[in-house]
């Protein structure tokens, strides 16, 4: 019976948590890391999907990003706002400055 009381204090303690655990500075470092170095994009998609990020914001820029390399175009932050601005989402992730 003991085991039950704790199994149900432990379910309260797990469904009390609302927000999953996330670094939004771990975020901008790896969006911040492909735009400096694009040539890790392929060891990066190996490990990050754009899901990883709790970020919307930050979700949209590495999508963004993926199209792009994925293109084979050039990434840079003008290539990425225009890609951004193209599909109405350059608003959405706070404008241009927030994408640099």
């Amino acid at each position: 019976m003991a085991d039950s009381r704790n199994q149900k204090s432990k379910d309260a303690q797990v469904d009390s948590v609302k927000v999953p655990p996330h670094s939004l500075e771990a975020e901008q470092s790896v969006l911040g890391g492909l735009l400096l170095d694009n040539q890790r994009w392929d060891t990066v998609a190996e490990k990050v999907i754009s899901s990883d990020f709790y970020s919307r914001p930050h979700r949209l820029i590495f999508e963004g990003i993926q199209a792009i390399l994925e293109e084979s175009n050039p990434l840079d932050l003008i290539t990425l706002s225009e890609h951004l601005e193209l599909r109405e989402q350059l608003d959405d992730v706070g404008g241009f400055c927030l994408s640099c």
